[in-house]
């Protein structure tokens, strides 16, 4: 058989693979302690291009640091992927400034540390 006929075939194995993966993945990963969302904004261009599934892991508080893409859960329900920019200890809690990649500045506000679902382990475009 010739390598152009082998290609389809190849490419079917592929694409059935990568299915199988993100089917058992979804599935297994809130099993083994991770959350999957799905990026809807361009904010995290060109690191969490719009339509990546991002796998979440829940670090404690004190794990947190500058630079992670972490996953936040605002008041109104929705999900924001930001990367922290700042962390600030006040009397009241550790909060966190955050800025999506391409946004010119920074979230208008702190978040509380408490609204951070998890930290962003791993990326599939």
């Amino acid at each position: 058989m010739s390598a152009a006929r082998q290609i389809p075939g190849l490419l079917l194995a592929a694409l059935v693979l990568l299915v199988g993966v993100l089917v058992i993945g979804t599935h297994a990963a809130p099993l083994l302690g991770h959350r999957l969302l799905a990026v809807r904004s361009a904010s995290m261009a060109p690191a969490l291009p719009v339509g990546s599934l991002v796998i979440l892991s829940s670090p404690p508080a004190g794990a947190l640091a500058v630079g992670d893409a972490v996953t936040v859960r605002l008041p109104s329900g929705a999900y924001v992927t930001h990367r922290i920019t700042r962390l600030v200890s006040r009397p009241d809690g550790l909060f966190g400034e955050m800025k999506g990649d391409a946004n010119a500045t920074p979230d208008p506000v702190l978040v509380d540390a408490a609204m951070i679902v998890g930290r962003v382990d791993l990326v599939v475009p």
